[in-house]
C-alpha cells in the first residue's frame, strides 16, 4: 500500500471513536429553522451557504448526485459518468485502473477513487476533480453505490441547500441543525446526521473539509 493510500485509511480509522457531547453544539445552533426560499448568507473567510451553480453539480443528501443514486447506481454508471481516468480498489486485486474495472464483472470492487489517476498517480487537485466527487464507497457484491465522498478540492459540488467544502460550521448548523452523533478527531471533528450527512470540520478554524453523502437512517 502506498503512503497516500495508508493517509487516507488513517483517515478513515480516525473517524472511529467516542460519541462527543452535543449540548455546546445545540447551543450554537439557531432556533430558526432554514428556509430555502430565503437568500442564502455568505459566512467570511468560508464559502458560506451558495447554492450549486448547475444541477449536475448538486448533492442530494441521503439521495446521491447528479443521476448516481446511492444503493441503485452501479460502479459502470459512475465510471460512465465521471470517466475511467481513476483506480478502483478490489478484494484480492489491489487498486485497478478504471478501464480494467468496467472490462471485468469478476472484480469485487469496494472503492473508486479519482484521487488516483489510471497510473495510479496520486493527483487530487487535477482539474476535473473540481466537479466530481473525491471517492465513492461500493457493495463489493452487488457494485452499487454506497457512500459518495468530497474532500478539499471539490469547489464546485455542493448540496441542494448551499452546503460544501470550505463552508462553516455555523453554516453546517444553519441548514441541517444539531447533528445527530459527533465523533472528535486529533484535528478533525465528525458530525453524523441521520438523513444521510457525515460532514468533517476543521476544529480550529471551523472550515469543513470533507463532506459525505450516505443512505438514510430509516
Amino acid at each position: 500500500m502506498s503512503s497516500s493510500e495508508e493517509h487516507e485509511e488513517h483517515e478513515e480509522r480516525e473517524l472511529a471513536g467516542v460519541t462527543l457531547g452535543l449540548s455546546a453544539l445545540r447551543e450554537l445552533a439557531p432556533t430558526r429553522r432554514f428556509d430555502p426560499a430565503l437568500p442564502k448568507p455568505v459566512t467570511v473567510p468560508g464559502l458560506g451557504p451558495l447554492l450549486p451553480e448547475r444541477e449536475e453539480l448538486t448533492l442530494r443528501v441521503g439521495h446521491g448526485i447528479a443521476d448516481i443514486v446511492l444503493g441503485e447506481s452501479t460502479v459502470r454508471d459512475v465510471l460512465a459518468r465521471y470517466g475511467v481516468d481513476c483506480r478502483c480498489s478490489c478484494y484480492g486485486e489491489g487498486a485497478v485502473p478504471g478501464e480494467e474495472a468496467l472490462a471485468r464483472d469478476d472484480l469485487r470492487i469496494w472503492r473508486i477513487s479519482y484521487a488516483y489517476d489510471r497510473d495510479g498517480e496520486f493527483r487530487p487537485g487535477r482539474a476535473p476533480n473540481l466537479a466530481r466527487p473525491r471517492r465513492y464507497r461500493v457493495d463489493a457484491e452487488t457494485r452499487r453505490v454506497q457512500t459518495v465522498e468530497l474532500g478539499v478540492y471539490q469547489k464546485q459540488l455542493r448540496t441542494a441547500e448551499g452546503l460544501g467544502v470550505y463552508s462553516r460550521l455555523a453554516d453546517l448548523l444553519a441548514l441541517y441543525g444539531p447533528p445527530d452523533r459527533s465523533v472528535p478527531g486529533d484535528e478533525t471533528d465528525t458530525h453524523e446526521y441521520d438523513r444521510g450527512l457525515r460532514v468533517c470540520v476543521d476544529r480550529e478554524s471551523e472550515d469543513v473539509t470533507a463532506i459525505e453523502l450516505t443512505r438514510a437512517r430509516v
